[in-house]
Formats: structure tokens, C-alpha cells, sequence
């Protein structure tokens, strides 16, 4: 039993968030189970502060492309 796939990222949403500065558009490619790992002066490369609910990836990715 043969299965098709879909394509597993989009270019042209990737393309079209960044051109538009749309960040719906570029949430819309990550899955609703995405982990954030922050790498700043408070969490180290070595221990990266790790973030599993997709409402604050969501909030995070919509703040930085507001700024």
C-alpha cells in the first residue's frame, strides 16, 4: 500500500510571510507541536531555555516581526 505525502514545507507561505512581513502566514508553518529553544545572556547555548506550547511560539514569532 503506496501512501503520497504532501510537501512538507511550503516555500511560497515562506516566501509570502517574509515579503509581507505577515507572521500568521509564517506560523502557519510550524506544527502545532514545535519546541522554541531561546538562546540569549540568561540561557546558554549549552542549556537553551526550551518552550513547548505553541501560544507562546505563537507570541514570540508575532512580537518580533511587530518590531
Amino acid at each position: 500500500m503506496a501512501t503520497t505525502a504532501g510537501p512538507a514545507f511550503g516555500t511560497g507561505a515562506l516566501r509570502r510571510g517574509i515579503e509581507e512581513h505577515a507572521a500568521p502566514t509564517l506560523l502557519s508553518l510550524y506544527a502545532d507541536d514545535a519546541e522554541t529553544r531561546i538562546v540569549d545572556r540568561d540561557s546558554r547555548p549549552s542549556h537553551p531555555k526550551v518552550l513547548r506550547d505553541g501560544r507562546i511560539t505563537d507570541q514570540i514569532m508575532v512580537q518580533a516581526w511587530d518590531e
